[in-house]
């Protein structure tokens, strides 16, 4: 049965548009199973693609390391030598092959298999080699426990070696013995490296007693430390911000280095809470703000020294130059004497 809609004059349905859609959805769930919708879409994929035959398939090449781009080799060569630490060195008693009875021994501040690790990788090819060296030196400090450590290390070709890529060099046990060949060794080293932009000092920590420390006990420790550092080496540090700058080249003292400072605290701290002691310890922020504080001591103090013998040159010349106008003025009164002389006969 149809009516006739008033408004638009068209003949419609007397079922509504819903009701139609429900039964024709439900014819078609009837007729439509899974087998039938599998086949179908089988039937399709077999129009519109050809089989694949193994054979046809190419066999991709596994990629090689050194084909990955540069920048993840040298990544991944960072990660694999601990690129970051401290290399350290120190000696020991051993024959070398120099005939000495003292041999060099180096380890790594995070792990020691990285140097294992890194004399692996410089065996396996010279481009590996070069991304290694340039790697395991140009991120982290190269330490020494002594300065007689320093001049060995560059006695055995570390500079020769491995100078290019050396950056930073620290010396972490610096004791004054009066030696001025074993300096003026340590300045011909370090000139040797084209890039050095830091030399770096520790500052040696000595146990405080159980019976506590007093406040600013490890402060006043490395001043002492660091002046005796500068009455040693100030013509070294003065000579080498020559050739590299002052803004070149950083001279720094590390009241922190291998956890001095912490490790005073830490025993201040035991102290104070078993009441062996009335100092309170520092927290690790506090150190930090005091290391950094210890350390813009250190170059006021080699800044005021340089302008001191800096001073002191220029008041040299200027003496110089006076006795050479005074040598001038006794000259220019002869000659006029011999003149005067001359003309009287």
């Amino acid at each position: 049965m149809t009516r006739v809609d008033p408004h638009s004059g068209e003949q419609r349905s007397s079922q509504r548009a819903g009701t139609r859609r429900r039964r024709l959805l439900r014819g078609r769930v009837d007729r439509t199973t899974i087998d039938s919708q599998i086949h179908r879409y089988q039937r399709r994929v077999q129009r519109f693609s050809k089989p694949i035959k193994m054979k046809d398939i190419e066999k991709e090449k596994p990629l090689k390391l050194m084909d990955l781009p540069p920048e993840i080799v040298t990544k991944m060569v960072e990660i694999a030598l601990g690129a970051g630490g401290n290399i350290q060195f120190y000696r020991t008693g051993g024959h070398h092959s120099d005939g000495s009875n003292e041999i060099m021994i180096a380890n790594h501040s995070w792990d020691g298999m990285h140097i294992s690790t890194f004399s692996a990788l410089r065996l396996v090819s010279k481009p590996m080699k070069a991304i290694a060296d340039n790697s395991f030196f140009r991120h982290g400090v190269v330490e020494f426990e002594y300065l007689e450590e320093l001049n060995m290390a560059f006695d055995r070709n570390i500079g020769r070696n491995f100078g290019d890529q050396l950056r930073a060099v620290s010396i972490w046990k610096f004791a004054y013995d009066g030696d001025p060949d074993g300096y003026g060794r340590m300045f011909e080293n370090l000139i040797t490296l084209p890039n050095l932009r830091r030399l770096i000092f520790y500052s040696r920590w000595e146990t405080p007693s159980v019976q506590g420390s007093l406040p600013n006990n490890f402060e006043n420790i490395c001043i002492t430390k660091y002046t005796i550092i500068l009455d040693a080496l100030l013509t070294v540090f003065m000579k080498l911000r020559l050739k590299y700058g002052k803004r070149g080249i950083s001279i720094e003292f590390d009241a922190d280095g291998n956890g001095a400072f912490a490790g005073h605290e830490e025993v201040v701290r035991r102290d104070f809470i078993a009441g062996r002691g009335p100092t309170v310890p520092l927290s690790p922020d506090q150190i930090k703000v005091k290391t950094k504080e210890i350390n813009e001591m250190f170059n006021q103090a080699l800044e005021a020294r340089e302008r001191v013998i800096h001073e002191q040159s220029i008041a040299t010349i200027k003496e110089q130059l006076n006795g050479l106008k005074r040598e001038e003025g006794k000259l220019n009164f002869s000659m006029e004497t011999f003149r005067s002389f001359l003309d009287d006969s």
